[in-house]
């Protein structure tokens, strides 16, 4: 077995006995809730960094340096969260469109299928 290879193995087990179903809208709402959150935290995170960077004027030399670095870096890793978190939503939103896209051509697949079947044998 070679170093990087899994000791396991996947193998396919008895398939689901239910559909599996999307509550769309759901999703949906779950993907507007995580960018709302985002947007709160992205506000939130500002005004904090706004509130230290106003005391700055009393540190003076490495100490101001290091508040100015530490405040950069903050923000910066804050950024990239809620940058995520809206990412994250966006490909929620997707999976949805995708999801209420697959129901509607299936459900027109089983009713265009229906029409044809004879069921009085």
């Amino acid at each position: 077995m070679a170093p990087n290879e899994p000791n396991w193995k996947a193998t396919v087990t008895d398939k689901p006995k239910k559909p599996l179903l999307v509550d769309v809208a759901e999703l949906r709402l779950a993907a507007h809730q995580v960018a709302i959150k985002a947007t709160m935290a992205a506000g939130a995170a500002e005004k904090g960094f706004n509130a230290i960077e106003s005391h700055e004027a009393g540190w003076i030399g490495d100490s101001k340096k290091a508040l100015v670095t530490a405040v950069k870096e903050l923000r910066s890793h804050s950024g990239k969260l809620t940058g995520e978190l809206t990412k994250d939503s966006h490909l929620m939103v997707a999976a949805a469109n995708k999801y209420s896209g697959t129901e509607a051509s299936n459900s027109a697949h089983n009713r265009s299928a229906a029409s044809g079947l004879n069921l009085e044998h």
